[in-house]
């Protein structure tokens, strides 16, 4: 993808991983939640979230739940960073569950934080002519939250997810009743320079 390459190419080199798990109760269950972190061996980036753990142990469909979402650069130099996002089911015993949609666990982002491809103006060698405009900003391409701008060694990007909410057409479901949810954040960083830009794809 031309545009993506032009603004920070594939990010390989550093991963972290939060997830925060979300239970929507039916009237007599409980749920115990765990919210865990997992970060890279270097610990070069850092996702920095506020996550309101005590809601998301029991969600009710249509409410949002706190979870602003942002990367800090922890190493010493500029970094691009990219993010996705998963989401899942889970039943009791932590199994995955595949028979229900998870486009019922609503992801909102920060208004005005995501751009679209076609935001990225380019002129005929590939140089992205509109980069005040977009600096800054995320933008989705390939599954993937592409973040445009270098960011500074202990800086952050601006911040993506703001909250997750739980589809409200389910609340007479009764094969949601007592399950839990994950919303697993993964961020990937790679040092800001043109051959890592263009080495990486």
């Amino acid at each position: 993808n031309k545009k993506l390459k032009g603004l920070m190419g594939a990010l390989a080199i550093c991963t972290v991983i939060v997830g925060g798990t979300f239970a929507w109760l039916g009237a007599n269950d409980s749920v115990t939640n765990n919210f865990k972190i997992q970060a890279s061996e270097k610990g070069d980036i850092d996702i920095v979230e506020e996550f309101n753990k005590e809601e998301a142990e029991k969600i009710k469909t249509g409410v949002n739940v706190d979870k602003k979402v942002q990367v800090q650069n922890k190493s010493d130099y500029d970094s691009l960073i990219r993010v996705n996002i998963e989401k899942l089911f889970k039943g009791e015993n932590g199994n995955t569950l595949n028979n229900l949609d998870i486009e019922k666990i609503i992801l909102n982002y920060l208004d005005g934080a995501i751009i679209s491809e076609s935001d990225i103006k380019l002129d005929d060698q590939g140089d992205v002519t509109n980069l005040n405009d977009v600096k800054g900003k995320w933008v989705l391409a390939e599954n993937k939250y592409y973040y445009i701008g270098n960011v500074a060694p202990e800086g952050y990007t601006t911040q993506l997810l703001d909250s997750v909410t739980l589809d409200p057409s389910i609340a007479s479901n009764p094969n949601y009743k007592g399950v839990a949810f994950d919303v697993i954040v993964n961020a990937e960083s790679v040092q800001s320079t043109v051959e890592a830009i263009t080495s990486n794809g």
